[in-house]
Formats: C-alpha cells, structure tokens, sequence
C-alpha cells in the first residue's frame, strides 16, 4: 500500500507465522504464482532455486533483492526430540535427545537459559542484592551469576531437586531489605535443546520435569515460566529489579525519600521495550502438559510492582511462536 521512490514496495498486509498461502494475481484476479507460506527460522528465507522457476528451499543466508545463490535446504533446520514428555515423576528419569539431522550437534541447558552453541565454556551476568534505599545505605556490590550451555553426548538424569538451595528466591526484587523465603522453595527441573548444524540452529525446545516422590501436592493447574535468568535480574536490563534504574535515581537524588516509588526501578520501567522471551508451559491438576508456547512477559501492575512477588503479563505473539494466542480455556 505504499511506494517510496529508492525504498523497497511496503504491503498492506503480512504472513502469518502459522501459515498459510501466498496468491500473486493480475488485473483481472488471474493466478500469476503461488507459494506456500512457511514456518521460519531467525535469518532464514524461503525462495526458489533457479529464481522464479525452481523448487522452494530454505536458504540460511537470505538475499532480498538478489538471486538466490546458495544450495538450499528442502526442510527447516527441526529441534531435538525428547524421550520423557514433561510432567510428574515419582522418581529419576534418564532423558535422551536425538535428532534425524545427519551431523548435527544438539546443544541443552538446565539454567532456563537459551542453549547456545557459542556458550559452552559459560557466560556471566551481574545482579546486585543490595540498594540505597535509605538516604547513607550502602550502594552494594556487584554480584555474577553463571550459565552455560553444554553439548550433548549422553542422557540426561533428571532427579528430585527440592533440597537444592535456592537461587531464584534468594535475589532480591525490591531496593529495600532482601526478603528469604523461611523454607527452601520447592523445584522443577527444566530441560531446553536445540539442533546445530553448520553454525546454524533450531528453535528451542523447553520441558519441565517435576520428580517429586510424594506426588503432586496442589489442587490447581501449575504454571511453569522459562527464561534466561538475566531477563529478570540483570542489573541493567533485567524487568524483576531495581538494578540500574534505581541506582541512578539515588544518584541524581542523593537526599531524596521517594526511593520507594516503582517507576525508579528497572521493574517500574514500561512497554515493549521492556517484554522479554518466555516458554509458557501449563499444566492440568495430574501434571499433564496442555499448553507449550513461547511468548512475551513484562511486570504488570503499578505500585504492586513494588511487591517482593510481582504481577506478570503473558504476551501471546508471532514472533516467538507459531501461535499467536493461547488457545486453552483459563
């Protein structure tokens, strides 16, 4: 629906990530060409080999504009299979990846963050459990938190983690007094995986494994949110924290009393900037998965962004998966 001169021609309408199919007629409605629309991986395109007149393949280098020069693939790059669904376990499971893709590399992590095959020997983020909240507090150390990703070569054992310390509830979330749960809180383990080859990789795969010998101790569907650690905690970009956001605020009101305000934080900050990649997995009352889908999550709420537990926001949408709506009855 639009022409710049020198830009390229922008449509009036987009594809659908789920799919669908692509009609190009003349005048007169008569069919010019058709495609099918397909499912696509980050930096991938979809295109015929010769141009205009050869099969459709997947090219891992895309050249808008120009031919299509490489081989190209006749399927997408597939994530790993899994040999234990997620769910309740009453005792340890050993879980094998495979996949059907000659030469691959299937790379996994068990921190929640995405496996990434240029991460294998570990990465760090920085996190701070300690504000000035108070007029004179102490500004607090930088803290670092590792994750890593490894290659896999043998399954995978998958045991009851509830006597692990904690991580997660032990970062604080407001710019006041750490608050420590009095209990260890209890865990799943997750598992994410993705297929290599030639540098390029699947789409993650995520399952979570509850293996609690007692069995199931609630009465309510269970909600499992799987994302990189520093989505949440990261001193600058982290949407759970104070982090940078307040420091900052301290320093350009060193004798200020507002500190506790939520929009002088890094969790009172708003909008799409501030959405980050979730994997959304729910479960039934018997731990039976019935929704598996990447999404968006951002801090919702205005001053219960405050709270040490805040209030999240799921954002269903085509960028992170096929689907862009969870289609199960809440």
């Amino acid at each position: 629906d639009r022409r710049n001169l020198g830009s390229n021609l922008h449509t009036n309408f987009k594809i659908a990530a789920g799919g669908g199919t692509l009609f190009l007629t003349n005048d007169s409605e008569v069919l010019i060409s058709g495609a099918p629309s397909a499912n696509l991986l980050e930096d991938t395109s979809y295109g015929r080999k010769p141009d205009g007149t050869g099969s459709w393949l997947f090219f891992n280098t895309p050249t808008p504009g120009s031919s299509n020069i490489e081989s190209g693939e006749t399927t997408v790059l597939e994530a790993p299979q899994f040999s234990h669904t997620s769910g309740l376990y009453p005792t340890a499971i050993d879980v094998t990846l495979s996949t059907d893709i000659q030469n691959a590399t299937i790379v996994y992590t068990l921190d929640g963050s995405e496996p990434d095959i240029n991460n294998i020997g570990g990465s760090s983020f920085q996190y701070k459990n300690e504000y000035p909240h108070e007029v004179g507090d102490s500004a607090g150390p930088l803290l670092n938190q590792n994750y890593k990703s490894i290659i896999y070569s043998s399954p995978i054992s998958i045991s009851n983690r509830s006597n692990d310390p904690d991580q997660l509830s032990v970062k604080n979330t407001v710019a006041d007094d750490l608050y420590i749960p009095p209990m260890l809180v209890r865990k799943s383990s997750v598992l994410r995986a993705k297929v290599y080859l030639n540098g390029k990789g699947s789409k993650t795969r995520t399952r979570n494994y509850f293996v609690w010998p007692n069995g199931n101790p609630y009465k309510v569907p269970v909600v499992a949110l799987t994302t990189y650690e520093g989505n949440l905690f990261e001193y600058t970009n982290g949407i759970y924290t104070p982090g940078a956001v307040f420091d900052q605020w301290r320093i350009d009101n060193p004798d200020g009393n507002q500190s506790s305000r939520a929009e002088f934080s890094n969790f009172g900050q708003s909008g799409k900037d501030w959405e980050r990649n979730v994997n959304v997995q729910i479960f039934n009352q018997n731990l039976e998965s019935v929704l598996n889908q990447d999404a968006g999550i951002r801090i919702h709420g205005n001053t219960s962004r405050k709270h040490h537990l805040k209030n999240l926001r799921l954002y269903a949408k085509s960028k992170y998966d096929e689907e862009n709506e969870f289609k199960l009855d809440l």
